[in-house]
């Protein structure tokens, strides 16, 4: 063969090679769910892999429309407070008409219920009895678990990669841990519902009027927070001649972890979290109530319990009657989350008009550790059916939504004619008829009850409120109107602080363990740690603890919840 034989044959295939691969990524390049390059091969398989080879089971239009109209069974609980106008139900409203006519897709709700007991028994039942499920199923809770491992619903990873839209992908993203609750060796079996991101994690409200009387500067550290509580407790801020004040407004009657009046942060500064699941050095799960942090955390809530920086009647306090000592202008510091600007602190002001209450960032342990409970932004489970013959659908709806809902920029409003094949707002519609019946939330009637969230979304703006920049979509204005500053600071302190956020890593089913040992065990965490902080037993019963903990059914737990983590995370 010659030589010039040969380089022309190099060529002309590595030319095909290229075109080959060109074409191969053509035919998969849109992940946003508005491409038009279908395979009709979404029927009836039983696969999310196999699905995910096509772009849509029928051809959608420039609007976001299938050609032919794709039926889609759903089924979720319905909020109580729906009011129907008269002549139309769960299965014909505006709602449903305005799929219809927006998306070409005929949704129907086999059956429905407003109470969530009685939505998971009939899941239940169909289960049991090996009745078919619908397209859609929404649910939350131990149920989800139930219904992944039944086998009928789709592994639905492949699907999300390929047509969920790329702000729906950011979203999910923002989410710690999303997945987990539903994945199985490393396989997703059902979407997150997803809320907003950061609304139960603490930042430290402290009386700014006290500090500024009695000299003293925001505390970063707890040697700082311990020496604040002390001035607070010892040298009179309030004015009235007594000893009468409190350093720190805690109630410990139902835990240690709450979203308000809690100690969270201070178990954060000692490297732990209790009453959860953390991820250790060596990628295992451990109880955060045995981990030695606990223990200094006791010991220093001893040691404050003591010198009178805590309520006295701490271990009879819920969350709500701590508040109280905030409310009556009595206690210095609380903990707690952004929105406590809106509830109890406003409320100070009507007994000291004078008081000043400012979050500040948590404070920084003597190891450099520093953490607060971080709540899941994910509340539910969207799943489905292995039999669904067009599971693109909800995923056609849902990109919309999230090119539309999140910013509020009229998501519904098309300005159409009702009766053409442009549909009117949908938010219109509800309007036309809110005199009539509760349209006021649409999204009570959607497929999942809530419509589309980015996490992290509310905070941003908040943020951005507070370093004084306009408003740039309809949601950053309405919230521009409706919370007040202390808002924004306390989001702009738990974004910058974001990193030390500590989620609970377990979120699967009650362990069999759990199940015969974890109340028992509940009730020795909660009566050994209050007699430690309450002075009446030594540190040295923690360690008893520990110990009694693991006997008593704590160590077969450990390693239950490990192997399902294990099998969860695929590792």
């Amino acid at each position: 063969m010659s030589r010039n034989l040969n380089n022309w044959l190099t060529t002309s295939l590595a030319v095909l090679l290229v075109m080959a691969l060109v074409v191969g990524c053509s035919g998969n390049s849109n992940n946003n769910g508005t491409g038009n390059n279908v395979k009709n091969s979404a029927n009836g398989n039983d696969q999310g892999e196999e699905n995910a080879d096509s772009l849509w089971s029928v051809p959608v239009d420039e609007n976001q429309k299938y050609t032919e109209t794709v039926p889609l069974t759903a089924l979720r609980i319905t909020p109580a407070d729906v009011k129907y106008v008269p002549g139309e139900s769960e299965s014909d409203n505006y709602y449903i008409k305005w799929m219809k006519k927006q998306f070409n897709i005929d949704l129907t709700f086999p059956w429905t219920t407003t109470k969530e007991d009685a939505f998971n028994s009939k899941l239940s039942l169909m289960l049991a009895s090996n009745e078919k499920m619908p397209d859609i199923v929404v649910a939350k809770g131990d149920i989800v678990n139930d219904l992944i491992d039944s086998g009928k619903f789709m592994e639905v990873g492949p699907l999300f990669d390929k047509l969920a839209s790329d702000t729906w992908k950011d979203a999910v993203g923002q989410a710690t841990n999303a997945w987990l609750p539903y994945s199985r060796d490393g396989k997703r079996y059902a979407l997150p519902s997803l809320v907003d991101a950061y609304q139960q994690d603490d930042v430290l409200w402290v009386r700014q009027d006290w500090l500024d009387k009695l000299g003293l500067k925001a505390p970063t550290t707890l040697e700082e927070m311990e020496n604040v509580m002390d001035a607070f407790v010892n040298q009179d801020p309030d004015g009235n001649s007594e000893k009468d004040t409190i350093g720190l407004a805690i109630g410990i009657k139902d835990g240690f972890v709450s979203y308000m009046s809690d100690t969270a942060p201070l178990w954060g500064a000692n490297g732990t979290m209790v009453k959860q699941w953390n991820l250790t050095e060596d990628g295992s799960l451990e109880y955060g109530s045995i981990n030695q942090g606990a223990r200094d955390t006791l010991e220093m809530l001893a040691r404050w319990y003591e010198k009178g920086y805590l309520p006295q009647e701490a271990a009879l306090y819920d969350i709500n009657k701590a508040s109280e000592s905030v409310v009556n202008g009595k206690a210095g510091m609380i903990f707690g989350a952004h929105w406590l600007a809106e509830w109890p602190v406003p409320d100070v002001v009507k007994n000291d008009p004078d008081a000043n209450f400012q979050p500040i960032p948590i404070p920084t342990g003597p190891n450099g550790d520093k953490g607060f409970r971080e709540a899941s932004a994910v509340n539910g489970a969207i799943l489905i059916s292995k039999e669904a013959k067009n599971p693109d659908a909800f995923f056609l709806y849902n990109n919309w939504l999230y090119e539309r809902y999140p910013t509020r920029q009229d998501p519904f409003d098309t300005k159409g004619d009702p009766d053409s094949n442009t549909p009117k707002g949908i938010y219109d519609l509800f309007q036309e008829k809110r005199i009539e019946g509760d349209y006021s939330n649409p999204d009570k009637l959607s497929i999942t009850t809530n419509f589309v969230v980015i996490p992290n979304l509310r905070m941003q703006h908040y943020a951005a409120l507070l370093e004084g920049k306009e408003p740039t979509d309809d949601f950053m204005e309405q919230l521009s109107r409706q919370k007040p500053e202390g808002n924004f600071k306390a989001a702009s302190i738990i974004l910058k602080d974001k990193e030390f956020g500590m989620p609970d890593m377990f979120q699967g089913t009650p362990t069999p363990t759990m199940l015969g040992k974890k109340a028992f065990l509940d009730k020795l965490e909660l009566e050994t740690f209050t007699k430690i902080i309450y002075g009446q037993a030594p540190i040295s019963e923690f360690d008893s603890f520990v110990k009694k903990w693991n006997s008593s059914g704590g160590e077969n737990i450990t390693k239950e919840v490990n192997e399902w983590y294990e099998k969860s995370s695929g590792n």
